[in-house]
């Protein structure tokens, strides 16, 4: 089931933050930080494996459980991409072990006013950079570069996996706080490539059990999030200055 759009806090644009059980230590003081700091900023949890719904310390609302479609079928550190299908048109998205320190209004109006399709992340590097050193073998940082990928996307052979992406023509972004817009990669995105990991697991690597949790291709969410926001095109932009 898809959430249906609802009227948000702050001109379309909205929090989600990912939780489970062990760490509702780290979620809820993060719903208090974005409070103190972005009163009027909507936040939603989205409910990680084990949440109960009847009993949790939340007092903000909970994403709706997905019951059909592949959205249904998504589990652990994946279940990020419930954002993708929530209620907020446009959205930050953040882990549980984050803090906020200073106002989000400033990124709030930035994301809300971008049109189509987009990803906002967290860089440490220009692409004219990363480009400058991965196409340079000579380079003395090059062989951390091409180690950054593997740490970032996955130690499996991605390249195997889908020989006409270039995994390393894009740097990498961490899946722990991006901002999008509703429906950005839509279900039968993803569900095209968890049919592709796992018949890659099954004929490749000769393992039958995948499961959400596995990370002998990808490095679970990150990965897949990388290397379906570069497969599909989808524009990229900084979250910086509001965030750092």
């Amino acid at each position: 089931m898809n959430s249906e759009k609802i009227a948000t806090g702050y001109d379309g644009f909205d929090i989600y933050i990912l939780t489970y059980p062990g760490d509702y230590h780290l979620s809820t003081m993060l719903v208090r930080s974005i409070q103190q700091v972005s009163p009027d900023i909507s936040i939603m949890i989205i409910p990680g494996e084990g949440f109960d719904l009847d009993d949790h310390p939340f007092d903000i609302p909970i994403l709706p459980i997905p019951t059909t479609g592949f959205w249904a079928e998504i589990g652990h550190q994946d279940r990020d991409f419930w954002a993708f299908q929530g209620p907020f048109e446009t959205f930050l998205y953040l882990d549980a072990d984050t803090l906020v320190v200073k106002p989000l209004d400033d990124l709030a109006r930035r994301v809300s006013q971008q049109e189509g399709d987009f990803i906002y992340t967290h860089t440490t590097m220009d692409d004219e950079q990363w480009s400058r050193v991965i196409r340079n073998p000579a380079h003395p940082d090059y062989n951390s570069y091409r180690q950054a990928i593997a740490d970032d996307m996955g130690r499996g052979p991605v390249t195997e996996f889908d020989p006409e992406h270039d995994f390393y023509a894009n740097k990498t972004f961490n899946s722990g706080i991006w901002a999008s817009r509703r429906f950005t990669i839509k279900e039968a995105d993803f569900a095209a490539l968890n049919r592709a990991e796992r018949k890659f697991y099954r004929e490749v690597l000769g393992q039958e059990d995948w499961t959400w949790k596995s990370s002998e291709l990808f490095f679970r969410d990150q990965g897949r999030l990388n290397y379906l926001v570069h497969k599909l095109s989808i524009p990229l932009y900084p979250l910086a200055p509001e965030m750092i």
